[in-house]
């Protein structure tokens, strides 16, 4: 389920500006989150009410997810951006490419595996 909400934000030269942001739940997690700021509050709540109804009628495009594993090889195939790092950062690129977090897809990635990577 789709729905929008308008927060309503005072910068330092006491202008306001609203933010509307728009989720999509389901069984209590939120699946998106996707914000943006209008200079007014019409503005704000159009923008709300279309992209909900937008969503709900397209719903979320979630071809586009892979492992990061995947993103890595990628990188690594992008001869002319991975040649330019040096030989260290070379290794440990192929080094995060055997890891767990290799496993993951990249729309399930959270702070926490980032975390344990580290700890590890």
């Amino acid at each position: 389920m789709a729905y929008f909400n308008i927060e309503q934000r005072t910068l330092n030269n006491s202008y306001l500006q609203y933010k509307s942001t728009v989720f999509i739940k389901k069984y209590g997690k939120i699946l998106h989150l996707e914000n943006k700021t209008f200079k007014k509050k019409v503005l704000a709540t159009t923008y709300g009410k279309n992209r909900v109804t937008d969503l709900e009628a397209n719903g979320l495009n979630t071809r586009h997810t892979c492992t990061i594993g995947k993103l890595i090889d990628i990188y690594i195939n992008a001869r002319d951006l991975f040649n330019k790092n040096g030989r260290t950062k070379r290794g440990y690129i192929k080094l995060l490419r055997n890891c767990e977090i290799a496993r993951i897809y990249t729309n399930e990635l959270k702070m926490k595996y980032l975390i344990n990577l580290r700890s590890a």
